[in-house]
């Protein structure tokens, strides 16, 4: 079964470990990007249906939910791969299939819970969190929709590890679709408001992520060591205060905005948060599934830190190139995303791009703590420069407003990817190539320079110049000194090789 097939005695060089790597990523960002497509084709139908004030209320909803999300299931959800590959190795003790089961228990238990709370203590929640106590019911769906949002995160772990992108583009893309087929419904032909976009995602969970969930128990069977639980915990605390860092970095702004300007500011910073998170959907997240499973074979090699810090370098160049694409057609998808209603984005755009940019950088090397086995830098980091961040976008917001989150936005994050790289430097005792860097920050500026200079009279004409600017010349550019000849062959050779089994 996936759940416990065991690494074997296979050797792995690396030119076959870093086709796999790119070949995975492919198939990743080809089902993400469809199921990004899907969510960006409901933005419109937000835009058009619901006022920025509406949208407004929809991103502090939003936040709150990852909020409860990293709560209840970060300690484990985020390392259960870290233990998972550990009990596959020869000669352990560990059982895969009871590390799966006792997470994904655990996990639900711990949902239930905040359900039950949100349920519970709904109205003075509403009051607190939106302003408006007449909110309740949108809370009590918000904490009800934990119960499965968390927990999917471990079999959809497993699958990347095991090497299934099959099973895992599917079933995220039928969360994703159902996901719009229900948000059509409630929000067009019922018309619910925001109330019908909580629900849909409240049942889409249930559905799909309730099936996935009894599907992996059925696999591995009921099982619940306690033992392994507090190992799972003991490890991954640290991971908690981290995210919640991250999360506030990434979304604080949005109570900052709310509590000194308006709620249709809210609205106008959450489209712009929608179109930059295409950063870490469209690029971010298909790579990042592909490495998080790779880079544990990658590291065991005789020359994996060498290896492992090569692999970084190409990563970055990647994400330096999406973030390229994405602020160079910034202002065109607001037009065609949000329209006239929604202009006053345009200007945030580029600064959450470049920070969503920089997160995916430090996530990198928040990967690289826990391959390291000594995630504890996180605790201290994340929280801390979300203090900064809060003091920071605090004072930008009270003297230049929507800009001025635009501008704390990135600044926090290029001193977290730092922070971050610093402390999985010292933790894997690896240099990171500073220079090469470098060399890619400067070209992908250039040429979202030139992109952003592009300015012809039709909106196609736009599109057709930035992408060939951006799309086509930045990867090209960069291509002599990130890649190397051995590199561009082995992927080559994994894509039109590489079968993906389910």
């Amino acid at each position: 079964m996936v759940w416990s097939r065991r690494l074997g005695d296979s050797k792995h060089d690396s030119r076959t470990l870093f086709g796999k790597l790119f070949a995975e990523s492919v198939f990743y960002t080809v089902g993400m990007l469809a199921g990004r497509l899907i969510a960006l084709a409901l933005v419109p139908v937000y835009t058009r249906h619901l006022g920025p004030e509406e949208y407004g209320l929809l991103e502090l909803l939003d936040t709150t939910d990852q909020v409860l999300v990293v709560l209840t299931s970060a300690a484990i959800a985020d390392a259960v791969l870290r233990h998972w590959n550990d009990a596959r190795r020869e000669g352990s003790l560990r059982d895969p299939t009871r590390i799966v089961s006792t997470a994904v228990l655990s996990l639900l238990g711990l949902g239930a819970l905040v359900a039950l709370a949100g349920v519970v203590f709904a109205r003075p929640l509403a009051g607190l969190l939106l302003r408006d106590p007449g909110r309740a019911s949108l809370i009590a769906m918000t904490f009800s929709t934990v119960v499965f949002q968390g927990v999917v995160e471990v079999p959809l772990a497993i699958f990347r590890g095991a090497g299934r992108p099959g099973r895992f583009v599917a079933f995220t893309l039928a969360r994703t679709t159902l996901g719009f087929i229900l948000n059509v419904a409630f929000v067009v032909g019922l018309r619910l408001g925001v109330a019908g976009m909580t629900l849909a995602s409240l049942v889409s969970s249930l559905v799909v992520s309730g099936s996935l969930v009894a599907l992996t128990l059925y696999e591995t069977g009921l099982g619940f060591d306690r033992a392994e639980a507090l190992t799972m915990l003991r490890f991954g605390w640290p991971l908690v205060p981290g995210a919640l860092g991250l999360i506030a970095l990434q979304h604080g702004r949005s109570y900052v905005l709310s509590a000194q300007l308006s709620m249709a500011t809210v609205g106008l910073w959450g489209l712009a948060l929608r179109l930059g998170s295409m950063m870490t959907q469209a690029v971010g997240a298909p790579l990042r599934n592909a490495w998080t499973a790779q880079m544990y074979p990658l590291w065991a090699l005789d020359d994996g830190p060498k290896r492992f810090v090569r692999a970084i370098t190409t990563l970055v160049a990647l994400y330096a190139w999406g973030a390229s694409v994405l602020i160079a057609l910034g202002r065109e998808a607001v037009l065609l995303v949000g329209g006239a209603a929604y202009l006053g984005a345009v200007a945030a755009v580029p600064g959450v791009v470049l920070s969503y940019a920089l997160r995916e950088v430090a996530e990198l090397f928040r990967a690289s703590l826990i391959l390291g086995r000594d995630p504890r830098p996180v605790a201290w980091i994340e929280p801390s420069l979300a203090l900064f961040d809060l003091a920071l976008s605090w004072q930008f917001v009270t003297r230049w407003g929507l800009m001025g989150a635009a501008l704390a936005a990135p600044i926090s994050f290029a001193l977290y990817a730092l922070s971050l790289g610093w402390a999985s430097q010292s933790v894997l005792k690896v240099r990171y190539a500073l220079r090469d860097f470098a060399r890619i920050a400067v070209t992908a500026v250039c040429f979202t320079a030139l992109a952003l200079g592009w300015r012809p009279a039709g909106l196609g004409w736009a599109i057709a110049g930035k992408l060939v600017l951006v799309g086509l010349g930045c990867p090209l550019a960069m291509l002599g000194w990130v890649f190397t000849r051995d590199e561009v062959r082995g992927a080559w050779g994994a894509l039109r090789r590489r079968g993906f089994g389910w």
